[in-house]
């Protein structure tokens, strides 16, 4: 399931292999499955219908899976998504891998006020987290961000959590003090199992300095800040 707002993103997802007839396994040891969290709080293209090299600050990668039971997590200053199948990873990164030889189960990084962690291990549990701070691009700037990324699949439930954050966002008109962005999802692997829950809190935002708030339900101006006559004019000012 996904969380996409202006300013950030949450993507979670769990995929699960055949059960068979009457099985109850107490794990999923026995069983095929991918887990994967990303998290990342702002997003510089947000909406665009076509493929565009984005550069994600703050972003947070985790995966879980079997077989082979392995888990793998990145924390990047920058992610630049599928660009870097091309050009390699870019900045400071922290990354945990299970099934590189040699590599360590945990790491981490810090650079210019960004902090990264990342850990792995092949029961298999990946997370990530990422936090930094202030940013600028060419059509957005905020003060600080973070994400959080977790996969799990070491028990009796799969799970999937993403995680992320920022404060003080300037986008065009919109202007927001802080907006946070959660996503869970997860399965027992039996009916009535699976669970997916997605939420977007944010705080103090304007259009064009008209306040507004912004929910499941779009974005509209917030009556309880400005006077009852102009709200219809000022909807259609925030439309436009």
């Amino acid at each position: 399931m996904r969380t996409r707002t202006l300013a950030g993103m949450a993507v979670v997802g769990v995929a699960l292999g055949c059960v068979p007839a009457g099985a109850l396994a107490p794990s999923f040891t026995g069983r095929a499955f991918v887990v994967d969290a990303e998290a990342f709080p702002v997003d510089p293209s947000p909406g665009r219908g076509t493929i565009v090299i984005s550069a994600r600050p703050d972003s947070s990668r985790a995966t879980a899976t079997n077989p082979p039971s392995a888990a793998h997590s990145r924390a990047a200053a920058t992610d630049f998504g599928t660009a870097e199948s091309y050009t390699g990873e870019q900045g400071p990164s922290a990354s945990a891998d299970t099934a590189t030889k040699g590599s360590p189960p945990s790491s981490s990084e810090e650079s210019g006020g960004t902090v990264l962690h990342a850990h792995a291990d092949p029961t298999p549990l990946a997370t990530a987290d990422a936090a930094g701070g202030p940013g600028t691009t060419a059509t957005f700037s905020y003060q600080q961000a973070s994400s959080t990324a977790r996969a799990d699949g070491s028990g009796t439930t799969l799970a999937a959590e993403a995680h992320s954050a920022v404060s003080g966002a300037v986008y065009g008109p919109l202007r927001v003090g802080s907006a946070r962005f959660d996503a869970l999802a997860s399965t027992t692997g039996r009916p009535g199992g699976a669970r997916a829950v997605g939420t977007v809190t944010v705080q103090d935002a304007t259009v064009g300095g008209v306040p507004v708030i912004i929910d499941g339900a779009g974005v509209r101006v917030d009556q309880t800040r400005v006077p009852a006559a102009q709200v219809a004019a000022l909807n259609r000012s925030v439309r436009d």
